[in-house]
This record gives structure tokens, sequence and C-alpha cells, in this order.
């Protein structure tokens, strides 16, 4: 069961996993990534959700190919489904 909203599970990760990836020389994939000066905690920039979104409804990046796999793999499996004697 969660006990936080997503927001604050993600800056209390940001917050813990940030300065460990800095320390260990990686760069995290945030152009507005920054700690802020009066507090010293990480500030990330706004998740853009348009990417997740156009995945949900099969229009994003990949969706063509992902799509393609599920029907090949479901009629390559319809043997099965015949040999156990479901229809779909």
């Amino acid at each position: 069961m969660k006990s936080e909203r997503n927001e604050v599970l993600r800056h209390a990760y940001v917050q813990k996993y940030v300065p460990l990836l800095h320390g260990y020389g990686f760069t995290v994939p945030d152009d507005g990534l920054h700690q802020d000066p009066d507090s010293g905690e990480w500030m990330m920039s706004e998740i853009d959700w348009a990417p997740l979104k156009a995945t949900l409804s099969n229009a994003g990046p990949d969706s063509e190919r992902r799509l393609a796999n599920a029907v090949k793999n479901h009629a390559e499996s319809a043997w099965f489904r015949e040999s156990i004697g479901v229809s779909a």
C-alpha cells in the first residue's frame, strides 16, 4: 500500500539519489535540475506527460512496433488456444 503521494515520493527519491549520482560522476538527464540556494534541496523540471499520454493512446514513439509484435504473437500462439479450446 502506498503511504505517500507520487509527488512526495518523487521528491524524496531525487533528494536521496541526485547527490549519490553526482558523487559517482553521473549526470542526471534533466536540464532544469538545480539545487535551491536557500533550502539546499534539489529541484527538478516539470514532468512532460505528453509522451506517456501518447503511449497510453497507442500513439507513442514505439507503439507501432509494440502493437505489431502483439498481433504477431497472438497469431503465432493460435495453435495453443485451439489446443485447449479457447477461441479468443
